[in-house]
């Protein structure tokens, strides 16, 4: 259970350092009303802040407490953006912080979450579309070449002004070498526990599911291999676009986009093709796919729009040596569904790093990560025939 006390104390240090707040009010009478407001892997609360002398409303904060994927993010470069989207308009402000620890930042009022239904709603698409073409603006664009495990990294000159900032990290390093490699030593674990109390005579089904898995780990490289372009032009991307991480104000319908701690080097269109993609999978009140609502065709049509905008903001791409190709290649129907492949393939690796044996039961339930991990495999597997569909 969270510290709620120290999360108050932490939050009146920061009215007591901010200028902004009225300096006669003694830390006694400063109140702090905390309501827990979700979070999976970090622990997002709403903080009123009252004078409780006069019970008079100062403020209201988010304050988010950083959790236990701390150690696989960059909280550094989170910063970064989150700044940089607040000062266009497209995301909160940034009051505090304590690196590695808790964040303080703006509380968006009168704002929600996209509900379900709206999911692929043209227009809100169309406004998502905006801010991630903003997004990719954020940081250089980089040329990259794959060989084995390895990924080479060369920025591109894009003749612009403004000040952009340097990343390294990448979907690809990220796949096939620190995810993959702790995925592995995690399902080890699970595996010999599993198998001390299961067998293929009584749990058929059950280590059919297990054997799965191990074949997709055992095999990764080479799924991941057959969708990821060998080499191409790379650009930032959020890696967690999904409707729990938009916010639409209900007042005038504008978009925010929060919880940037995934954000690294992607192929362009990942941040479109993985909102579509998650469009699918729902996480509350309770987590299930959709795999029978799939259908590639009507997605890739709100993925070729987006499309379109990025090419028409990358046009310096067109002057590098294999610029144009790769900018017609992006556009088609095989690269989009090859993106949701690659998707897929990520969070299935995600997944097993967090599969925990003591939570299983023997339909699977009791284990969110290895049934989502499962889900994912599925996807990909519905992906990989869409391609094979388009061959004939």
């Amino acid at each position: 259970m969270e510290d709620t006390i120290q999360i108050q104390n932490n939050i009146k240090k920061y009215v007591q350092s901010n200028k902004n707040f009225k300096k006669d009010i003694p830390e006694k009478y400063i109140g702090v009303q905390l309501k827990k407001i979700g979070g999976l892997s970090n622990i997002n609360y709403s903080g009123v802040i009252k004078d409780m002398s006069t019970n008079q409303k100062i403020a209201q904060v988010l304050y988010r407490k950083f959790g236990a994927l701390s150690d696989s993010v960059n909280h550094e470069l989170e910063t970064t953006i989150i700044n940089y989207l607040a000062k266009k308009g497209y995301g909160p402000k940034l009051y505090y912080e304590v690196p590695g620890d808790y964040r303080i930042s703006e509380f968006l009022v009168d704002t929600t979450t996209i509900p379900k239904e709206k999911g692929l709603n043209q227009q809100i698409i169309d406004k998502l579309s905006s801010i991630l073409n903003i997004f990719t603006s954020i940081s250089y664009t980089y040329r990259y070449t794959t060989s084995g495990d390895d990924i080479s990294l060369t920025r591109v000159n894009d003749g612009i002004r403004e000040k952009r900032i340097d990343v390294s990290k990448n979907q690809y390093q990220n796949c096939m070498v620190d995810w993959l490699e702790k995925a592995r030593k995690v399902y080890k674990i699970f595996t010999d526990q599993f198998y001390q109390k299961y067998s293929k005579e009584q749990n058929p089904q059950e280590c059919a599911d297990v054997e799965l898995v191990q074949h997709y780990l055992d095999n990764f490289k080479t799924y991941f291999l057959e969708n990821f372009p060998s080499q191409g032009f790379l650009v930032l991307n959020h890696n967690d676009t999904h409707r729990l991480n938009v916010l639409i104000r209900k007042s005038d319908q504008k978009l925010f986009l929060i919880d940037q701690e995934f954000s690294f080097l992607n192929l362009p269109g990942n941040d479109m093709a993985n909102y579509l993609n998650e469009c699918f999978f729902n996480y509350e009140p309770e987590y299930y796919c959709s795999l029978d609502k799939l259908d590639f065709d009507k997605t890739y049509v709100f993925y070729e729009k987006f499309i379109e905008r990025f090419i028409q903001g990358h046009k310096f791409l067109e002057k590098e040596k294999g610029g144009k190709e790769f900018l017609q290649k992006i556009k088609t129907k095989k690269y989009f569904i090859q993106l949701m492949n690659i998707i897929n393939l990520y969070f299935f690796l995600w997944s097993f790093c967090y599969t925990d044996f003591p939570t299983w039961d023997k339909d699977h339930y009791g284990e969110y990560y290895f049934v989502h991990g499962v889900d994912r495999i599925k996807f990909y597997l519905a992906g990989k025939r869409a391609i094979e569909k388009l061959k004939r």
